[in-house]
């Protein structure tokens, strides 16, 4: 498998893991596609992913108490052609006594099916040893992550995709713990930048006043991206002019939320 099979999405593709680890309560990471773009190259792929997130506590009796955070956030994936294998991952294997390594493709029922390749490997196992093992699949990406280490000291913890859903397909039951979130909840915060002229020819002027964290992209109508910065609170300038003249998007993104607008270059 290759990097863009493994992490070949669609908007609307959705996926939700437990996570846990020894004496904590449950958590769990959800999250949604709600965009896609490719760089000018078409060697590195962009997502724009809606997160519902939590965390739970035991308050001194059951039931769990529920603590969940929504925001907006961009991942990419480059060399797409790359394959994905234990060159890739590039885990060093100390050759100690009790070492070993091992990977696997396969096709996985946990996964109703689907191609997944897992990377194993365990450090010095005759005695209490360190297993990583991580596993991903087929337009999937990751299926799970295991971290264990010696003692009840911090640092194991295991995430595995529990139910997905790509297009009418869906494989698992679904987390519904938590209220979903809509992206008209958290991008209102954002509703008072300025992105001017509009048409501009040569200089793009954004105003973030009292906002921090943020980052603009600008795709062309292909949804390549052309430009990718970061911004800073006040006033911001980009230099366009090198684009070819027309029609393009901008997406500007913080950590809660993200909005877009159609920009003309005359």
């Amino acid at each position: 498998m290759t990097i863009g099979q493994v992490h070949n999405f669609d908007v609307n593709d959705e996926f939700h893991y437990s996570k846990s680890a020894p004496n904590t309560t449950p958590s769990s990471l959800r999250h949604k596609i709600i965009g896609k773009s490719f760089s000018a190259t078409n060697d590195t792929v962009f997502y724009y992913r809606l997160n519902n997130n939590y965390t739970t506590q035991f308050n001194g009796t059951p039931p769990l108490i529920y603590f969940h955070t929504s925001y907006i956030d961009t991942v990419y994936h480059t060399n797409l052609q790359t394959l994905y294998d234990s060159a890739y991952i590039n885990w060093p294997v100390n050759i100690q006594a009790g070492t070993w390594f091992n990977d696997t493709l396969y096709y996985d029922n946990n996964q109703c099916g689907q191609l997944v390749y897992q990377y194993e490997t365990c450090h010095r196992c005759i005695f209490e040893g360190t297993y990583h093992s991580v596993t991903v699949g087929m337009g999937l990406g990751l299926v799970s992550a295991t971290v264990s280490v010696p003692g009840p000291g911090p640092g194991s913890f295991s995430v595995n995709l529990r139910y997905y859903k790509k297009g009418a397909f869906t494989c698992g039951i679904p987390d519904t713990n938590a209220a979903p979130i809509s992206t008209s909840d958290i991008t209102s915060s954002l509703n008072s930048l300025s992105i001017f002229p509009n048409p501009v020819t040569d200089i793009l002027t954004i105003d973030c006043a009292g906002h921090n964290d943020l980052g603009i992209t600008i795709f062309n109508l292909v949804g390549e991206v052309v430009i990718h910065s970061s911004l800073t609170s006040g006033i911001n300038k980009l230099n366009v002019a090198p684009l070819p003249r027309g029609l393009y998007v901008a997406r500007v993104i913080n950590g809660y939320g993200s909005i877009q607008k159609k920009l003309m270059l005359k």
